[in-house]
């Protein structure tokens, strides 16, 4: 199946129930991009952070501290 910014592309009409994919995917590239640089300046903390956001973004998993 193709991917829903390609249908998109190729229809020219957004779906109206799928719309507000397009308003969230900026937005949620924004938050990533806030979250990665907070991880960045984090010194000492960095490895623990990057595996959390990892597990909570893609795992969907409670961390375990």
């Amino acid at each position: 199946m193709l991917p829903l910014n390609v249908i998109f592309a190729l229809s020219g009409k957004p779906v109206i129930g799928l719309s507000w994919l397009r308003l969230w995917r900026p937005a949620g590239l924004i938050v990533l991009g806030t979250a990665a640089r907070n991880i960045l300046r984090t010194g000492i903390l960095r490895p623990f952070l990057i595996r959390r956001l990892f597990l909570i973004l893609f795992v969907q998993a409670d961390p375990v501290i």
